[in-house]
C-alpha cells in the first residue's frame, strides 16, 4: 500500500498483474458480513483498508494471446511489434461496449466480490457482426467490469475512492487504464516502474523506522512517482453506466447453473 502511494482517504490502489489486488481506504470498520471487509491499516489518516483480490485480470489477456491470438502473434512477429501494445491498438478499433459483447474474466473462478469457485469465463452477446477487435476490447472491459464490481461493493460497505493508483504490468497499458478510468468515472494515476513493488514499500517502512524519513506519508508522496494521469472519457462512461447492471445481473442469473455445471463436469471426468 505504501508502494502504491496510498496516503489519504479517497485514494484507491490496484496492483495490476496476472491478478489484481485492490485497496480502498475507509474511515470506519466495515460490518463483518459484507463481501469485502476492512482490515486495520497503518497508513496515517486511513484507519481501515478494504483489501479485495480479483483472480484473473492480466491472466485473461495472456490467455487470449496464448489460445486465440495466433493471427495477432504472427503479425507482431512479422512487423517486430509488442503483442500487448498491438492488442491495445486493436481494442480501440471497437467502440465502448464492444458491440454488445460481454466477457466475464472468471477463468479460475472469482474471489472479490462474488467468492465463487464455480464461476467460469464467458463471452455473452456474440453476433454475426462481432469482430476480433470487439473480442479483444471485451476482455479489457470485462476485467474493468470486475474491478467496478469490487469498487461498487466496497463503496456500499463504507469505502471511499476518488482516484485509482495503478502499478504493475497493467500500468503500462494506456488503453486498459482509459477503460478503467471511464468504467469507474475517476482519474487513474499510472505509477512509474520503480514504484509499486512490495520491496519499495519495505524500504519506505524501514527508512521511517531508522529515522531516514520523519513522516512516512510525506515520504510516500515525495518518492512514489506518477508517470501519467488518465481521465475518464465521458462518452465511454455513459455507455459503461448503462451496461454495468447487465454484467452483474447476467452472472447472478447463471450462478446456480455454473455451480451445477461444475459438479456435473467433476462427475463426468
Amino acid at each position: 500500500m505504501y508502494a502504491l502511494g496510498l496516503s489519504r482517504l479517497g485514494d484507491a490502489g490496484e496492483s495490476s498483474g496476472t491478478s489484481s489486488l485492490v485497496f480502498v481506504g475507509s474511515a470506519n470498520q466495515s460490518k463483518p458480513d459484507v463481501p469485502v471487509v476492512t482490515k486495520p491499516c497503518a497508513v496515517d489518516g486511513m484507519p481501515w483498508i478494504f483489501d479485495a483480490p480479483i483472480t484473473t485480470t492480466g491472466a485473461a489477456i495472456k490467455w487470449f494471446i496464448d489460445t486465440m491470438a495466433a493471427e495477432e502473434r504472427l503479425y507482431c512477429q512479422q512487423h517486430n511489434l509488442n503483442i500487448y501494445n498491438y492488442l491495445n491498438e486493436l481494442a480501440l478499433e471497437s467502440k465502448p461496449g464492444s458491440n454488445g459483447l460481454f466477457f466475464f474474466p472468471y477463468l479460475l473462478g472469482e474471489r472479490a466480490p462474488i467468492w465463487d469457485e464455480a464461476a467460469r469465463g464467458m463471452f455473452i452477446g456474440m453476433g454475426i457482426n462481432t469482430t476480433r477487435s470487439d473480442i479483444i476490447r471485451s476482455i479489457f472491459e470485462g476485467t474493468a467490469f470486475a474491478l467496478r464490481n469490487v469498487m461498487e461493493t466496497v463503496k456500499e460497505s463504507g469505502g471511499e475512492a476518488n482516484i485509482l493508483r495503478i502499478c504493475g504490468g497493467g500500468a503500462k497499458s494506456y488503453t486498459w487504464s482509459q477503460i478503467k478510468a471511464s468504467m469507474l468515472n475517476i482519474p487513474v494515476y499510472l505509477l512509474d516502474e520503480a514504484s509499486g513493488d512490495v520491496p519499495v514499500g519495505d524500504a519506505l517502512i524501514v527508512g521511517y523506522k531508522v529515522g531516514v524519513f520523519e513522516d512516512l506519508s510525506k515520504a510516500v508522496e515525495q518518492l512514489i512517482k506518477v508517470n501519467d494521469i488518465v481521465r475518464p472519457k465521458e462518452d465511454w462512461s455513459r455507455v459503461y453506466d448503462q451496461l454495468y447492471p447487465y454484467y452483474v445481473n447476467m452472472y447472478q442469473s447463471l450462478k446456480d447453473n455454473l455451480k451445477s455445471l461444475k459438479e456435473t463436469m467433476e462427475y463426468i471426468y
